[in-house]
C-alpha cells in the first residue's frame, strides 16, 4: 500500500482487486462476503445520478452469484466506517471478499479516498479527516488473510471538489505496490475520467455486470470483455486499464466446478498507516451492547488504541444487568459528533477531552459548521467569530483545526500554530493525521 503525500489529485476510478486462488462454482463451500456502497446524494455537491442504482445492481448480481451482501446507500463517514467493519469481520481465511464503491473519490498523489455524502472539504488537509482511506479496505483484507480479494471502485464522475484545491489532476494515478495475487482494473487509462453513461449505470458498471454474468470467463477474460465494450460504446473515448500480478484463476460464473491450483499465500503489504485497521474495527463495534465483540477486538489488537477502553467496557458488561440501559458511545471517528477516547496525562491542563462531556451539543456543531463553509467561501473574519463561538460551548480538534486555518489564511502564523497544536492535544487517536495535515503549513507545530 502507498504511504500518504501531499499533492491531490481526482480520483476518476474503478478499482477492482482480485486474489490468485479460489474455488471455481458459484455454488461453493467457500464463503463469498460482499459490501457494496453507492453514493448519489452528496450535501456539499450537485447529487450524482447513477451510483446508487449502480450499487442496487452490482448488489443483485452478486447474490446470484452466490454472494453474501451488505448493502449501503448514501453512507456517511461514520456509517461507511462502520459497515467497512462490519464487512472485515464476516472474512476468514478461506473466503472471497468482494467491496464495490460507487460515488465520488478523491487521490492525494496516488493515495485513494472515498467521498462520504456529508464530507465538507474545505481545505487540502481535510481530505484525511472527512474521507475514508481506501488503504483501510486493503489493510483489513490482508489481515483477516482472505485468499481472494475484491475491491472495486466506481469513482469517475466528473468531480465538484476539484476546483478547490491548487495543484489538484485528474484521474487516478496508478498503485505502486499491492499484494501478490492482485489484479487492479481501472474504469478508464490514468489521468483520465470516464463517462458516467446515459442510462440507469455507468457506462463501465453496466458492461462489468453484463460481463460477470457470462459463464465460463476468467478474471482476465471479463476485463478484456469490458474494456471492448466500454472502448466501442465511448468511440474510443474511454479505455479500461488494468495492472495483475494473479498467479491463479477465478471465475464468477464457471462453466462446471474446477478447482485451481493453490498459491502461495500473499505476501504481508506495507500498510500505511499502522493504526487504520484498529480505528476501523474499534468503530465496527464501540456501540456493542454485549462483551464478545470487545473480547474479539483484544485478540485481534492486544496492543490496540482501544485496548484499556475494551477491557474496561467487558468489566462493565459483565457486571449483572449491565444490558438493562443504554449506554454512553465509545470513541467514534473522525472528530465530529461522538464521544472520544478518555484524556491521557499529556495532555494540555485546561483541555478538557469530549469524552468526559458526552456528545458535541448541537449548536456547537452547526457553528463548526457555519465557520467551515465561511472558510470556504475566503470569509476568514467570519469563519474565527463562528468558530470560536463553537469552542466556548465545547473545544473540540476539529474546531481548532480550522481556526488554525482560517488563522493561516489571514497570515496571523503565530495564532494558526496556538490553534494547530490545540487540535493536536485533543484528536486522540487520530493524533497522526492532524499532524500530517498540519505539517504542510510549516509553522512550527511539531
Amino acid at each position: 500500500m502507498i504511504a500518504p503525500r501531499h499533492v491531490i489529485f481526482l480520483a476518476c476510478v474503478v478499482l477492482a482487486v482480485w486474489g490468485a486462488d479460489a474455488r471455481a462454482a458459484v455454488i461453493t463451500s467457500e464463503p463469498r462476503i460482499a459490501l457494496v456502497v453507492g453514493n448519489s446524494a452528496y450535501r456539499n455537491a450537485p447529487p450524482l445520478r447513477n451510483p446508487v442504482n449502480d450499487a442496487r445492481d452490482m448488489a443483485k448480481a452478486l447474490r446470484e452469484l452466490g454472494f453474501q451482501v451488505i448493502q449501503l446507500e448514501n453512507g456517511t463517514k461514520q456509517q461507511l466506517e462502520r459497515a467497512i467493519g462490519q464487512f472485515s469481520a464476516k472474512l476468514t481465511d478461506s473466503s472471497v471478499g468482494l467491496f464495490y464503491y460507487s460515488g465520488h473519490g478523491i487521490q492525494e498523489n496516488g493515495h485513494n479516498y472515498l467521498i462520504p455524502v456529508e464530507a465538507e472539504l474545505a481545505t487540502e488537509g481535510s481530505v484525511m479527516l472527512e474521507t475514508v482511506d481506501v488503504d483501510v479496505v486493503l489493510q483489513l483484507m490482508n489481515l483477516a488473510q482472505t485468499r481472494v480479494n475484491l475491491v472495486i471502485l466506481d469513482a469517475c464522475r466528473s468531480n465538484p471538489f476539484e476546483r478547490r484545491f491548487r495543484g489538484l489532476g485528474r484521474g487516478l494515478a496508478p498503485v505502486e505496490q499491492a499484494p501478490r495475487g492482485t489484479l487492479i482494473a481501472y474504469s478508464t487509462a490514468p489521468g483520465k475520467v470516464a463517462s458516467d453513461g446515459d442510462g440507469a449505470n455507468g457506462l463501465y458498471t453496466a458492461e462489468l455486470l453484463k460481463a460477470i454474468r457470462q459463464p465460463g470467463l476468467t478474471v482476465e477474460q471479463i476485463f478484456k470483455t469490458v474494456r471492448i465494450g466500454v472502448s466501442t460504446a465511448s468511440n474510443d473515448n474511454q479505455t479500461p486499464w488494468e495492472a495483475s500480478s494473479l498467479t491463479g484463476e477465478f471465475f464468477f460464473k464457471p462453466l462446471a466446478p474446477v478447482v485451481a491450483a493453490p498459491s502461495p499465500p500473499p505476501a504481508p503489504a506495507p500498510a500505511a498507516n499502522p493504526d487504520a485497521a484498529d480505528i476501523a474495527f474499534w468503530n465496527s463495534i464501540k456501540d456493542a451492547s454485549q462483551a464478545a465483540p470487545f473480547e474479539t477486538y483484544l485478540k485481534r489488537f492486544p496492543k490496540g488504541l482501544f485496548s484499556d477502553l475494551a477491557q474496561f467496557k467487558i468489566a462493565e458488561l459483565s457486571k449483572p444487568g449491565a444490558n438493562a440501559a443504554p449506554r454512553p458511545a465509545a470513541a467514534a471517528l473522525p472528530p465530529t459528533q461522538g464521544a472520544q477516547p478518555p484524556p491521557t496525562a499529556s495532555q494540555q491542563p485546561g483541555i478538557q477531552s469530549p469524552s468526559t462531556q458526552g456528545p458535541v451539543p448541537e449548536d456547537a456543531q452547526k457553528l463548526v459548521d457555519a465557520g467551515i463553509e465561511a472558510y470556504a467561501r475566503g470569509h476568514l473574519d467570519e469563519a474565527i467569530q463562528k468558530l470560536k463561538a463553537a469552542i466556548e460551548i465545547r473545544d473540540t480538534a476539529r474546531a481548532e483545526f480550522y481556526l488554525g486555518e482560517a488563522y493561516f489564511g489571514k497570515d496571523d502564523k503565530s495564532a494558526a500554530a496556538a490553534a494547530y497544536q490545540r487540535s493536536i492535544k485533543l484528536a486522540g487517536p487520530l493524533r497522526r493525521l492532524y499532524v500530517d495535515a498540519i505539517a504542510r503549513r510549516n509553522v512550527g507545530v511539531p
